[in-house]
C-alpha cells in the first residue's frame, strides 16, 4: 500500500455530479483514516497518472 503524501494545495471549486454511494464511501474512508475527504478523492484520483495506457 502506497501512503498518502501533502501534496500543492492549489485547489479549484468543480461541479461534478457523483453518486451518494461513492460520497458516502469517501466520507466513511475519511473518517477512518483522519484525512480530509478532499486529501482522499486527490490521492486516489492522482493514482490516474501511473497507469501507463492512460499516459501513452
Amino acid at each position: 500500500m502506497r501512503f498518502m503524501v501533502p501534496k500543492d494545495k492549489n485547489f479549484k471549486k468543480a461541479d461534478w455530479e457523483v453518486p451518494q454511494k461513492i460520497i458516502d464511501l469517501v466520507k466513511a474512508y475519511s473518517e477512518y483514516t483522519d484525512y480530509t475527504e478532499n486529501e482522499i478523492v486527490e490521492y486516489y484520483l492522482s493514482q490516474i497518472q501511473e497507469d501507463e495506457r492512460f499516459r501513452n
